[in-house]
């Protein structure tokens, strides 16, 4: 098995998500030097600013965690990207983990909630980053995933010709609840890969809303600064 381990390693050595070095024996997943310099987001203060101040109150989050801070040109991009289109979901999972251990500390819940692809998003691209994520902060947390909480139904993949107003209008109705009685009376761990604007985070939330769920927590990989 470790001579197979060893010339697998010779014939696909692994990238480093984010330089795309070659990783070296003892460096996992990251090479030394972007793991020394990862952007961690501290899980003690996380702030939203004034993200969700507009959403009722019945749904408006009381933290949002994230694993670290993105800012554009950095090279977290290219992990993000990895994760999100070059078919990935098993580095997805890993990051999960890492957001987990990041967060074990901080993270209590009931049910753990991915936001959702458009169906023929998922099978586009074989699989849901933030479903991945999700899992890994399951298997370290042990709160379990509710796959088919939310649904979405409308693809604002194909949004981007849209004008901002026309993008904000459509994803407020992209999702539905399929089964508000799962929520009723939960501490909700709401998972995204990335949160920008909060627009898609956003209409999830307004989508619980009258699903009476007793405490929201955001939770997401990379978070940009306000």
């Amino acid at each position: 098995m470790k001579l197979f381990s060893s010339l697998s390693s010779l014939l696909f050595p692994t990238e480093c998500p984010m330089c795309s070095k070659i990783l070296v024996a003892g460096e996992n997943l990251f090479c030394t030097e972007c793991l020394f310099n990862f952007p961690w987001a501290d899980p003690e203060f996380q702030s939203m600013g004034e993200l969700f101040t507009k959403l009722p109150n019945d749904v408006r989050p009381e933290k949002l965690y994230s694993l670290f801070h993105y800012t554009k040109g950095a090279d977290t991009k290219n992990l993000l990207f990895a994760i999100k289109y070059h078919n990935k979901p098993k580095l997805a999972f890993r990051i999960g983990l890492m957001l987990g251990e990041h967060l074990k500390q901080h993270l209590s819940g009931d049910l753990i909630i991915p936001v959702p692809l458009h169906p023929q998003r998922r099978r586009l691209r074989g699989y849901n980053q933030a479903e991945q994520i999700a899992n890994g902060v399951s298997q370290i947390t042990g709160i379990p995933v509710a796959h088919n909480v939310l649904e979405r139904i409308v693809n604002t993949a194909t949004l981007t010709d849209s004008n901002k107003a026309n993008r904000i209008e459509k994803i407020s109705r992209a999702f539905k609840l399929r089964e508000p009685s799962l929520i009723k009376d939960k501490n909700i761990i709401l998972i995204d890969d990335v949160i920008t604007t909060g627009a898609t985070i956003g209409a999830c939330l307004e989508t619980m809303h009258g699903a009476n769920v007793k405490k929201i927590t955001l939770a997401c990989i990379a978070r940009t600064s306000l």
